[in-house]
């Protein structure tokens, strides 16, 4: 097998800058940590978005039946969306969400919805209740001069002292790896690193995908239309510092070719920029409204403060929300055994159109009043798409202030 090596093209895709990076959301999946909707749903200023879906002809024995839900007439809007299906099938309309303007910043939404997760790489067939805090969006076209550099050289990609590097102040990862077996039956096994310095990053892998003697070097210079002296000089030192450049060796200018990337992308549409939200204070706003309201019951004063101190710009989406485990509000991702997927519904933005027209003024409804039962579809699991790795680098260097480094969704 050759050297499974991805690389990043030059421009980006729409799904830059996917929705969730402005927003937070919390899976209230602790056990003890109940709630009802009954009083949002039936609340003025409040959008319900509901779905159709097929019902199931054969019950698993164990897993409870979901019943449709029921909309009651008032002045919540209903916006109906349709699966479709090969053959007709008995259909039944399941919640999908409920969106209404934020008691912190009524120009932001909160959205409530149910949701599953699998906790140390076990599917639980139990829903919970979200709630996500987002930042209406629009979309813009933005473009960035870079220069790029390719370079070779006869040396081996597995004796390069990639650790070098950080003593020169670079930020070093594994990129990527794979595995190759020669013709005399030698098994291979090869790393791909990627190097990031402010604008600059230095992507290293072996030459031809499988060799053993050559490497490639790829350099990428953002906000650049011409290679400088010093940003020349960064790039030799540390070359020569992991072993890929000999202390004479120099940057042919021939090598060096700049460009444009152009890609879609997505900004605030209100009067605060995401970096500048306070995410934390507006998810514990909502939570406090939520459990005096009655529509959460069992979430503590210290459940609220923990899930608010974890409450930054882009902890939401299936790995990067806030869950529950072993006594921790933290990151899907930073839990033991994480389903890794990749959410594709949310690329689109979430315009201001989307917000209703006033802010929820709900009935305080406890779970002992009314019985109300409804249902969401079950966990989807969305596979990787090849893809999105393209962009992948431009979107962990924008985001990394926020994200840990980390951009699955």
């Amino acid at each position: 097998m050759i050297l499974s090596i991805l690389i990043l093209s030059n421009t980006a895709s729409a799904c830059y800058n996917p929705t969730d990076s402005f927003a937070t959301e919390v899976l209230l999946n602790k056990p003890g940590v109940s709630y009802n909707l009954s009083g949002m749903i039936e609340s003025d200023g409040v959008i319900v978005k509901t779905k159709e879906v097929p019902v199931e002809s054969e019950h698993i024995e164990g897993v409870p039946v979901p019943q449709a839900i029921m909309i009651p007439e008032n002045n919540s809007t209903v916006v109906t969306g349709t699966v479709s299906a090969v053959e007709p099938v008995e259909m039944r309309t399941e919640l999908d969400a409920i969106i209404y303007r934020s008691h912190y910043n009524p120009d932001v939404a909160a959205i409530l919805s149910e949701d599953q997760i699998s906790i140390n790489g076990e599917r639980n067939e139990d829903r919970y209740l979200s709630v996500k805090i987002q930042i209406p969006t629009k979309d813009v076209h933005r473009s960035m001069p870079y220069v790029r550099i390719g370079l070779t050289e006869n040396v081996n990609a597995a004796a390069l002292d990639i650790d070098a590097s950080a003593d020169l102040g670079w930020d070093a990862e594994v990129s990527g790896s794979g595995s190759w077996t020669t013709e005399d039956g030698e098994r291979h096994t090869m790393k791909l690193y990627s190097l990031q310095k402010g604008d600059i990053q230095i992507d290293v892998m072996p030459a031809e995908r499988t060799s053993l003697d050559k490497t490639d070097v790829h350099v990428t210079v953002d906000n650049a239309k011409s290679l400088s002296e010093s940003a020349k000089g960064e790039i030799t030192d540390v070359l020569v510092a992991i072993g890929f450049f000999e202390s004479t060796d120099i940057i042919d200018d021939t090598a060096i070719v700049s460009d444009i990337r152009e890609w879609d992308d997505l900004e605030s549409a209100i009067g605060i920029a995401a970096d500048d939200f306070d995410f934390g204070t507006a998810m514990k706003t909502e939570l406090e409204y939520l459990r005096d309201d009655g529509v959460i019951m069992g979430l503590t004063d210290g459940d609220v403060d923990e899930i608010a101190s974890a409450s930054v710009r882009g902890t939401a989406g299936f790995n990067s929300r806030i869950v529950y485990e072993d006594g921790s509000w933290i990151t899907y991702r930073e839990t033991d055994n994480p389903v890794q997927l990749v959410k594709l519904g949310n690329c689109g933005g979430f315009s201001i159109t989307e917000l209703p027209g006033g802010t929820t003024s709900s009935t305080s409804v406890h779970a002992s009043d009314r019985a109300f039962t409804y249902a969401v579809p079950a966990f989807s699991a969305f596979a990787a798409i090849a893809g999105l790795m393209a962009v992948a680098r431009m979107r962990r260097h924008r985001t990394k202030a926020y994200h840990d480094g980390r951009v699955l969704p």
